[in-house]
């Protein structure tokens, strides 16, 4: 019984891991995108602006609003992984505590 317990909670925790590690590795590609894209607008805008005014003051205006929202959810997510990283330390500190080895 023990070790049927044991295999599914390895699986869980691997799954969950392996989940973990390529949700973390895409975001990271995507925040670098996205920074990316920044620098190049910041490089080019002042050329869309002595072309169209108007229509770069629109486009600023509506990139300014995306950027502020996506640094918004950024953070949450930031600090969402903060505190769950935070409880797994707990956790594991207090099975060790009580010599309890669950591989975290």
């Amino acid at each position: 019984m023990f070790h049927k317990f044991k295999n599914a909670f390895n699986s869980i925790k691997n799954f969950l891991g392996q989940g973990y590690s390529h949700g973390k590795h895409f975001l990271g590609k995507l925040d670098n995108a996205i920074q990316t894209g920044k620098d190049i607008y910041r490089i080019i805008e002042p050329t869309l602006y002595s072309l169209s005014p108007e229509t770069t003051s629109k486009a600023n205006r509506h990139l300014n609003d995306v950027s502020s929202k996506y640094d918004s959810i950024k953070n949450k997510v930031v600090n969402a992984h903060d505190t769950a990283e935070h409880h797994v330390k707990d956790l594991s500190n207090k099975f060790k505590s009580k010599n309890i080895n669950i591989g975290l």
